[in-house]
């Protein structure tokens, strides 16, 4: 370890994303709160990565996914999230970065992302991240889906505007399923000036937190008739609805 890196971690303490307290190490999270970790494991389902029960085939789809087949190729998920369980510290983390601001966070959460990421961010042409609304982008004061799209692959990779919404829309937290599906339908399109970019490309589409996937299903198709080749999605958090 050079003496630089010694004395950065000497002033600026690395401390848990979850509780704050000093950690010994450059992993985000204390030993207590890793263990509250829940890595998205197999058997899931080969299109939207949803876990499942039991001992099921490598590739096996979700009645979702035969009932109504995703724009998307494949989502995947590094942990399963759930932001009522007290006890989570990847809960605690989450509402911390997005809603109160703290943008120190990102940083953090990018390297939980890399760590549990299941796939390759180097295959893709694009990574690029889920919009926000301008109204929310103006309140929280950055995109936190973009952070985490800068962890991955290379830079050079990020394409940052892509997407861009026809419209704002009501926050999906607190929506049930039919009401997410309802409220991003047709909210975004391929940017005029990215179509050349979009054309025949192979994407990856980062976002923080996939609950029903509405919102990552609408990028996509948006991505899918711009001429996209591929899109893959790509998440922080996966949220299991009972």
């Amino acid at each position: 370890m050079s003496l630089w890196t010694r004395l950065g971690e000497f002033f600026y303490p690395c401390v848990c994303l979850s509780c704050e307290r000093l950690v010994g190490h450059s992993f985000p999270l204390c030993a207590k709160c890793s263990s509250s970790l829940k890595p998205v494991a197999r058997p899931y389902c080969s299109r939207c990565g949803l876990p499942l029960a039991g001992t099921a085939a490598r590739e096996v789809l979700c009645g979702e996914c035969l009932r109504h087949p995703p724009a998307f190729d494949r989502a995947r998920a590094a942990f399963i999230y759930n932001q009522f369980d007290h006890t989570s510290a990847l809960a605690r983390a989450i509402a911390r970065f997005k809603y109160t601001r703290k943008l120190a966070l990102g940083s953090g959460l990018a390297e939980l992302l890399r760590h549990g990421c299941p796939l390759d961010p180097f295959y893709y042409d694009w990574i690029t991240p889920v919009p926000l609304t301008l109204e929310r982008l103006r309140w929280r004061g950055f995109n936190q889906a973009l952070a985490l799209a800068h962890s991955l692959g290379d830079r050079k990779q990020v394409a940052a505007n892509l997407l861009e919404r026809t419209a704002g829309n009501t926050p999906q937290a607190g929506l049930g399923r039919r009401e997410r599906l309802t409220n991003v339908r047709g909210a975004f399109r391929v940017r005029e000036s990215c179509r050349a970019q979009v054309s025949g490309a192979k994407i990856l589409l980062v976002d923080d937190v996939m609950t029903t996937g509405a919102t990552v299903n609408e990028c996509s198709v948006a991505l899918k008739r711009g001429g996209a080749q591929t899109v893959d999605v790509l998440v922080l958090a996966r949220v299991i609805l009972s």
